[in-house]
């Protein structure tokens, strides 16, 4: 006789199945009327997002090339080429802009341009090359109309130009669609000069519309509605060819014209489909903005072949199979899901349930099937909600990937592991709980399919609170806060390391040492000492760079730490340190002497190279920095 409960199940399920099959069917059917109703709206979304976002990487692009335009203009080169117009600088520059010009992709050309438009040097994208001779003339370029509208501006600013009359390698005038970056530039003489920096607008568009599939024919309008990409080279550059002069998307469209005068993006409703349209705005001078217009047809044969993609992805043969496979499903994995929960709740009881540890069952990929009531309180969670998630998640422990899988690899291997975890609390910043987690492996299930494996833990939030509160104080000078020379000793250590792998990465050590702090201690007491100090940490701590580290070593000598830092920016860093002890006019006034040492003058020991430095400082009047002398060292 079967079960009575059973039989009751195996009806239920067969109920719950047809209403689910019939409610799938009557779904499906809906699903083909509402695909017919929404294919406009659906296509509409899909292309006006790729056309905005293509908007968005010319944009993007065009503004990349601005700010590069912007660096290479501030360039010192560029200035030292005026003042010296040499063999000597033009190698520097023509040198700088090849590494520069094989590395951007959308510029095809840079070029200095004297103020009667002859190209004096020209760097070549495509040629890899830089032409053009200090002192000679090369093309011509002044009869262009974005030469004649920069003349018009002040020293300092720029004009973007796009689209217009170009010339080619052999100096013909030719149509093509141009992005010109203008500055005009004043050297100290006063003479004016003009950079240039031409992109390959083709070349850009094509760049951002590849990688879209079905973009191929998006075409591209000026603001007056002549087209200046297109697919069909017939109609391009209306403006400027009497022949092409009726091939105008307002003219063709009159009744779209205000639509897209007045919209950034939108869908235009044609004859035979939709078109879909997105404004890209660039900045040309001052407040002055371009508009172009990215344009993409969809007829309705396209409307018609999605429709059609979409019907088939809702065939209901394979939809219904579906739903029954996951309905079959259901009941048996309830069913075996409630069996395993009750046996491991019987496991559970005679170990656990009562302890005032918080314990927890779970599988190796960390989802939780039993845990007792002190587990729950610190997950902040009841004993029903912990079916759908999984340990490490639940408590947000503290790990890496890398740490997980080590840490499963013993349990599988040894059957235990111990260590300690930390656990950010949910909603804290940085309140952090530490754990001695002890897992191991369930001895019933420990060869079964899928071993479970039960842990505990216990809170030593108090012992690492201590011990990090030990190790600041043992590296900390108490006085003033700083490193002390116990944390200088191991940073150093670290430093030497690194050194030895990464010897290109040099940095500097300077000894910094307060003038006459004995007569300070003796005339003013220590407790004065005692806050000149703490003053002098402060002002020294403001005026270094926030990768430098400073540590008080002993009495009033202090030692900074100069990372990836040459002789020559040491010396001004530590030249405007000096300068700021001496502007401090809070009494007692006091100066400082320093000496420093670069790890590349390989001294065999740098403190000591570095203290010889500050002696030379001291013996030279106090008040300066002075670099150690490797030639002294020698002679020592």
């Amino acid at each position: 006789m079967l079960d009575k409960r059973f039989v009751s199940m195996g009806v239920m399920y067969l109920l719950v199945s047809a209403i689910i099959i019939a409610g799938a069917l009557s779904y499906t059917q809906y699903k083909k009327t509402d695909i017919l109703q929404d294919a406009k709206e659906v296509l509409s979304t899909k292309f006006h997002t790729k056309l905005t976002r293509i908007a968005e990487s010319i944009k993007d692009e065009a503004l990349g090339v601005l700010t590069t335009s912007e660096l290479i203009l501030n360039n010192h080169l560029l200035q030292l080429y005026f003042d010296h117009p040499d063999q000597h600088n033009k190698k520097r520059i023509e040198s700088a802009w090849r590494d520069l010009i094989s590395q951007l992709n959308a510029v095809d050309q840079l070029q200095i341009v004297d103020r009667l438009g002859w190209e004096l040097v020209s760097a070549d994208v495509n040629k890899h090359s830089v032409k053009g001779a200090i002192n000679s003339s090369g093309k011509y370029i002044g009869d262009l109309e974005y030469f004649a509208k920069a003349k018009a501006l002040e020293p300092g600013e720029r004009f973007i130009y796009i689209i217009g009359l170009e010339k080619d390698d052999q100096g013909n005038k030719i149509h093509e669609l141009a992005f010109h970056i203008i500055y005009k530039i004043e050297d100290r003489r006063g003479q004016f000069y003009y950079f240039v920096v031409s992109l390959d607008a083709k070349n850009v568009f094509r760049r951002a519309l590849s990688g879209y599939d079905s973009m191929d024919n998006t075409e591209i309008l000026n603001q007056e509605g002549f087209y200046v990409l297109s697919t069909d080279k017939s109609k391009l550059f209306g403006q400027f060819f009497e022949d092409r002069s009726h091939f105008n998307f307002y003219e063709e469209h009159p009744n779209l014209k205000p639509q897209i005068t007045n919209s950034n993006s939108g869908k235009l409703t044609l004859d035979n489909g939709f078109m879909q349209f997105v404004k890209v705005s660039i900045p040309l001078h001052n407040n002055e903005y371009r508009d172009v217009i990215l344009i993409r047809n969809v007829p309705f044969t396209e409307i018609n072949k999605f429709v059609k993609m979409k019907l088939k992805d809702t065939d209901k043969f394979l939809f219904s199979l579906l739903l029954l496979g996951l309905i079959a499903a259901l009941p048996i994995t309830w069913h075996l899901h409630e069996r395993r929960r009750i046996k491991l709740n019987q496991q559970l009881a005679t170990a656990a349930l009562k302890s005032t540890t918080p314990i927890v069952i779970s599988d190796f990929d960390n989802n939780i099937y039993i845990a007792n009531n002190a587990f729950c309180k610190i997950a902040n969670i009841s004993n029903d909600d912990f079916s759908s998630e999984k340990l490490n998640t639940l408590l947000n422990i503290v790990v890496t990937e890398e740490q997980r899988q080590a840490i499963r690899d013993q349990i599988k291997s040894t059957g235990h592991w111990s260590g300690e975890i930390k656990s950010m609390h949910p909603g804290s910043e940085g309140d952090a709980t530490f754990y001695l987690m002890t897992s191991q492996i369930l001895e019933k299930t420990q060869n079964t399919t899928t071993p479970l494996v039960v842990t505990n833990l216990v809170d030593i939030s108090w012992q690492k609170t201590l011990e990090n509160k030990l190790v600041h104080l043992n590296l900390t000078d108490q006085l003033t806060s700083l490193p002390n020379r116990r944390a200088y000793d191991q940073q150093m250590l670290k430093y030497a390391e690194l050194q030895e792998r990464y010897p290109e990465d040099v940095f500097v050590l300077a000894i910094v040492d307060i003038d006459h702090f004995k007569a300070v201690n003796d005339t003013h007491g220590h407790e004065v000492g005692d806050q000149v100090l703490i003053r002098f940490s402060k002002t020294v701590s403001n005026a270094m760079r926030k990768i430098d580290t400073i540590y008080r070593i002993g009495g009033e000598e202090f030692v900074l730490l100069l990372p990836k830092t040459s002789q020559q920016n040491a010396a001004i860093v530590l030249e405007r340190i000096r300068r700021a002890i001496e502007s401090d006019k809070t009494e007692p006034m006091i100066t400082c002497s320093i000496g420093f040492v670069s790890s590349v003058q390989n001294a065999n020991n740098l403190f000591k190279a570095a203290d010889k430095a500050l002696y030379k400082a001291k013996s030279s009047g106090r008040n300066q920095v002075c670099i150690f002398d490797a030639g002294s060292q020698n002679n020592d």
